[in-house]
């Protein structure tokens, strides 16, 4: 069972790890001791994972466009709540230089191909079930989201899920096109 927590400015969250998982928990500590502090204003840390398809996806590949990056699990319902957020801002952007991927980490290959198809989800998801990239990016809660420039600068974090995500993304997004 996961538990909600209402985080800072109203944002629902749950912790990232679940109780009994300490080979994760040790493994994220680990991972946030030896990388830099993800902050704004920073370069983001470069990753590889895998679609559900087994294709390869790479922040490098991604220069000169703005990239949306969420940290999440399917068994998080702010997380649930996040995506159909997610899936418009995909489609608002359609055709210009924005990417948004999920990052889950509780599922892959055919079973998280199966779970974004019935929930009529298209937007790019990988998967991180190791919990490397997830440490790298310093992820505590979920939904955890960064917002990337065209330079691979992280311009925005966002811890938990807001209602307004949309909205408030959808100017930032903007901004960072016109740039």
């Amino acid at each position: 069972m996961a538990i909600a927590i209402l985080g800072l400015g109203g944002a629902l969250l749950v912790p990232a790890l679940r109780a009994g998982t300490s080979g994760s928990r040790a493994l994220v500590g680990q991972a946030n001791a030896d990388s830099a502090a993800i902050t704004v204003g920073r370069r983001a840390p470069d990753f590889t994972l895998r679609d559900p398809e087994g294709k390869q996806v790479r922040l490098k590949d991604l220069k000169d466009k703005v990239v949306v990056l969420s940290f999440w699990a399917t068994w998080c319902p702010p997380c649930r709540m996040e995506m159909p957020h997610l899936e418009a801002l995909q489609k608002k952007y359609a055709g210009k230089p924005v990417k948004v991927i999920g990052v889950n980490t509780d599922k892959q290959g055919k079973a998280l191909r199966n779970w974004m198809k019935a929930r009529n989800l298209t937007f790019t998801v990988v998967a991180d079930t190791n919990h490397k990239v997830s440490g790298q990016y310093q992820v505590e809660a979920f939904p955890t989201l960064y917002v990337i420039d065209k330079k691979g600068i992280v311009r925005e974090h966002i811890l938990g899920f807001d209602p307004e995500m949309e909205t408030n993304l959808g100017r930032l997004i903007d901004n960072l096109l016109k740039k």
